[in-house]
């Protein structure tokens, strides 16, 4: 306001109004532009400075999260507002895209690869799965398998199949090397069997009572007495035979050997037994031998 007095009192004024107005938005310093990342990693923001030539501002964040196909799957977007006393606003964001291309792992420890016998086979182990990208559990499909089927061993494959919400899957495979190695039992009878007059014989008398009935007889000297279990000894050379029980069973073979002897003895009719106490063996084949 301006007064203008012209020394006698009389005075004349006028003025002139000046507003100043903030039009200058804040400046917020680049952000990065969009970038993707891999579960179970989270998003790091980088956090801006704002500066404004009039005033003091504020910096404030607000996300945005939109999830994606799967679970695992999203993306955030972080907007910064940066506000003057004017009320001058500027904003700036920056967006992090995760992806899940990660399959399910597991908890609990298992040998890849164990070499066994026939008779300690491991039972299968329990195993648990946890997927890094969601709370979601993920589908397992358990198959076992054997290869490499020989008379003296195998292996049995087993195959967990893990898949997570997001069709990320995996194969865990634990490979089971397995010797085959037949029980055998050996069964030495005591008494010899006559082979003059005979009666047959059946083998399986001589088994435990708990043998299984499904094996199968082998006469292992190819002396052609045996059919099945029935042993005819008649007329059969004097000598120690040999018959083989075998039973294949879902573990280990077992296998009852039979040794018996056979032999070509007669028993006497009644009547007195004249034993000579001496005999001449001295060439003249009179009394040479004693029996």
């Amino acid at each position: 306001t301006w007064t203008f007095d012209d020394g006698n009192g009389n005075t004349q004024t006028a003025t002139q109004n000046v507003i100043v107005k903030d039009v200058t938005k804040p400046v917020i310093t680049t952000l990065p532009t969009s970038s993707t990342i891999y579960c179970p990693n989270l998003p790091v923001f980088v956090t801006p400075t704002a500066t404004d030539n009039c005033t003091v501002i504020s910096l404030t964040s607000e996300d945005v999260r939109t999830n994606g196909s799967c679970v695992g799957t999203y993306s955030i977007t972080r907007t910064w507002t940066a506000t003057d006393a004017g009320g001058n606003i500027t904003k700036a964001s920056q967006t992090i895209n995760v992806e899940d291309n990660t399959a399910p792992v597991p908890t609990t420890e298992f040998q890849t690869v164990i070499n066994t016998t026939c008779a300690a086979v491991p039972e299968i182990p329990v195993l648990t799965f946890v997927d890094g990208c969601s709370e979601i559990a993920p589908t397992v499909v358990f198959t076992e398998n054997i290869i490499n089927n020989t008379e003296t061993s195998y292996s049995i494959v087993r195959k967990w199949n893990v898949k997570d919400a997001c069709n990320n899957a995996i194969d865990y495979i634990q490979t089971v090397n397995v010797d085959i190695i037949t029980n055998v039992t050996t069964i030495t009878v005591p008494e010899f069997i006559n082979s003059i007059n005979a009666t047959q014989v059946d083998l399986t008398t001589y088994l435990p009572q708990d043998a299984p009935s499904n094996g199968t007889w082998v006469d292992i000297n190819n002396s052609g007495i045996l059919n099945g279990s029935i042993l005819d000894p008649n007329n059969a050379a004097t000598g120690d035979y040999t018959f083989q029980y075998n039973i294949e069973t879902e573990t280990c073979p077992i296998s009852y050997v039979i040794n018996l002897k056979i032999d070509q003895s007669f028993v006497l009719g009644c009547g007195t037994i004249f034993i000579h106490n001496a005999f001449t063996p001295n060439g003249d084949n009179l009394n040479e031998k004693f029996v």
